[in-house]
């Protein structure tokens, strides 16, 4: 399988989009849906997802956790999960 992911970065007036597509490996496990996939830094990536939130963690050093609401970034996620 692969992920596409695109980043909208905004600094003050200037705005930079980047887009990512890598390979990944999908499992389930209890009520979260792991996607694990190595970025262009060759860092291990894991995307943890369920109906409520979404955690990125990237293997990085220091390692990076990013955590999001699933309301906040996508309302009707929670709808379709």
């Amino acid at each position: 399988m692969e992920i596409k992911i695109k980043n909208k970065i905004k600094v003050g007036d200037q705005t930079e989009i980047i887009e990512e597509i890598h390979t990944c490996e999908v499992m389930e496990k209890g009520d979260y849906t792991y996607l694990v996939h190595h970025n262009s830094e060759k860092e291990k990536v894991v995307i943890k997802l369920n109906k409520e939130e979404l955690v990125m963690t990237r293997f990085s050093n220091p390692k990076s956790i990013m955590r999001f609401s699933a309301k906040a970034w996508c309302p009707a996620f929670s709808d379709r999960y």
